[in-house]
Formats: structure tokens, C-alpha cells, sequence
């Protein structure tokens, strides 16, 4: 006989670019004068400087909490960063991952207008990554209505935003996305490490065929054979083996050793993982409202021009 176990959330270890965890600041005396922090400034340039495959983000990370504890001030050269026309888009990638840790409601008036058409889509992207750390109303419907924009990069980003907060539509576009073989395996990892796990269990098999995606990160597989650990059935034990046969890494294959027979044991035993429904009485339905205008969300947007244009794959 089947014997059902309630799913209430795997325990995974979800990373992605611009979460603070781990990085201290560094002690910065009162007395230290201007210039030491003009310097530190100084070295994160040189890190935006580089290509996007040799900058330390942790470093960056770093200087921008150090930059955080003189309020708002600090972080002034980041934003204007990223409302820069000028800016590379490995500088303003850079300036979220920078920024990110230290947003809140109060920075929406700001990023709310880069999200406009009229800007470039870098901009756009980073502003919308940033809006999705905010618990705002109005950043949550911006967003919500720019998984339909017409830049396709833009879309992207949202959608990747919104799945994180767990829309159902956000979540079918995703699984679009994921099956795109034109899809690069940075926005692979974003929806591996960002689909909730209340979305999971009907959707293992993004979680199995990630075992076989090339070029995925560490933190995204990691997710996915935890995943599997946990409700994955003997369907995955295929590509569970098969990541076996061809993993060199040894904590990753004992980890990949561990989710085999944990599914091996569930299927022994009999027991199957399965949603947690919703009471009889609920009737749970997503349907987002624009917030009512006020004088605070109509600021208008800062004037402009077009930054170079970058492909998918730069202005995530």
C-alpha cells in the first residue's frame, strides 16, 4: 500500500547574485577621513573595470558594505551607476549585486522609472532585479506587467523575478524558458535555484534534467540532487546515475550516492511525497491589482539616453 508523505519544503541551499550572506563589511573608523573611502571606491571600479568572468563579486560585495555605513551617501555612486547611459553592463550588473543586500521599500520611487522603455535594457533588467528585494505594491505589479514587455531580455528578467515570488504564470513561462535550447545556462540556474518549493514536486523533471545541463553552477546542481533527495521518484534515478558515472567532484558524488538510496528506500517502502493541498473551504487565487496612484509613485523617471545594448547572456 502507498503511504503518502505531506511535502512542506525541501531544505535547500538557495544562492543567487546579490545576497549578502557571508560578506562582512569592513570595520571603518569614524575619524577615517573621505579619502580612504574615495579609495576603496577607486578598487571597486577596478573591479567593474574587468570582464564579467574575472570580477570578484565578493570583494565588491565587501567594499559596498563598507560604502552602506555612511547611509545613503554610500550608496549613491552605485545607483548612479546603474542610471548611468555610459555604464558598462558589467558595471551595472556589478552595482546590483552591490546594492542588492541594501534595498528597500524607500528605494522604489527611484528604481520604479528605470524600468521605462526609454531607458536601455540593461538598466531596465538591473532595475527590476533590484525592485524585486522591495516588498512594494507598485514594484510587485511593475514587475508582474514587464514579464509581457517586448524586450525580450526585459521579460526575462522579470519573469525570473516573479517566479521567485511564486506566480503561477511566472512559473509556465520558466518552464518555457528552460525548455528553449537557446537558453543560457546562467538564466538555467536562476530558475533551478529560484522556483519555489511549493512548485517543485510537480515539476521534477527541470530538477533531473538538470543533472545532464552542462556548464550549470555548483549551487544549481547541488539544489537539484537535493531535490531529488528528498521527493525525487525512480524516474530520476536514471540521471541520478548516469551524473555518478561522470561526476569527478567526491562530495557531490557522495551527495548524488545518498539521493540514489534515499529514493531507492522510498520506493522499498512504498512512500510517495505529494503537494500539500489546500483546505476545502480555500479557494487561493493570484490576481494582482495596481496600487492606487499617489504623489510618491508618479515621480517622474531621470533623464536618460540609450546605453550600449547587450545580449541576453551580459544583461542578466
Amino acid at each position: 500500500m502507498i503511504k503518502p508523505v505531506l511535502l512542506f519544503g525541501a531544505v535547500v541551499c538557495l544562492v543567487v547574485l546579490g545576497t549578502a550572506c557571508g560578506v562582512k563589511p569592513i570595520a571603518v573608523k569614524p575619524s577615517e577621513d573621505a579619502s580612504r573611502l574615495d579609495s576603496l571606491m577607486d578598487e571597486w571600479r577596478s573591479q567593474a573595470a574587468k570582464d564579467y568572468g574575472e570580477v570578484d563579486f565578493q570583494r565588491a560585495m565587501e567594499i559596498a558594505n563598507t560604502m552602506a555605513l555612511k547611509g545613503p551617501e554610500g550608496l549613491e555612486p552605485f545607483f548612479k551607476i546603474i542610471e548611468a547611459p555610459d555604464a558598462t553592463p558589467v558595471a551595472k550588473i556589478l552595482a546590483v549585486a552591490s546594492l542588492g543586500p541594501h534595498i528597500n521599500d524607500s528605494h522604489a520611487p527611484r528604481l520604479l522609472p528605470l524600468t521605462e522603455a526609454e531607458h536601455d535594457r540593461v538598466t531596465r533588467g538591473c532595475a527590476v532585479n533590484l525592485l524585486n528585494n522591495t516588498i512594494s505594491a507598485d514594484a510587485f505589479f511593475r514587475i508582474n506587467e514587464l514579464m509581457h514587455d517586448e524586450d525580450s531580455h526585459v521579460s526575462k528578467v522579470a519573469v525570473l523575478a516573479m517566479l521567485r515570488k511564486g506566480v503561477p504564470e511566472a512559473l509556465e513561462k520558466s518552464l518555457q524558458l528552460w525548455d528553449n535550447p537557446e537558453t543560457p545556462v546562467r538564466d538555467r540556474d536562476e530558475i533551478i535555484l529560484g522556483m519555489p518549493d511549493s512548485m517543485v514536486i510537480n515539476n521534477l523533471r527541470i530538477f533531473q534534467e538538470a543533472l545532464q545541463k552542462k556548464g550549470l553552477s555548483p549551487q544549481a546542481r547541488l539544489r537539484a540532487i537535493k531535490i531529488l533527495e528528498q521527493v525525487g521518484t525512480t524516474e530520476a534515478l536514471p540521471d541520478l546515475e548516469a551524473c555518478l558515472e561522470d561526476e569527478t567532484d567526491s562530495n557531490l558524488r557522495d551527495m548524488i550516492t545518498v539521493a540514489i538510496n534515499a529514493i531507492k528506500k522510498r520506493d522499498e517502502e512504498g512512500i510517495v511525497a505529494v503537494p500539500v493541498q489546500a483546505l476545502p473551504d480555500m479557494d487561493i487565487v493570484f490576481e494582482p491589482h495596481a496600487p492606487a496612484a499617489s504623489a510618491e509613485n508618479s515621480s517622474p523617471a531621470p533623464d536618460a539616453a540609450s546605453a550600449p545594448e547587450v545580449n541576453d547572456a551580459a544583461g542578466q
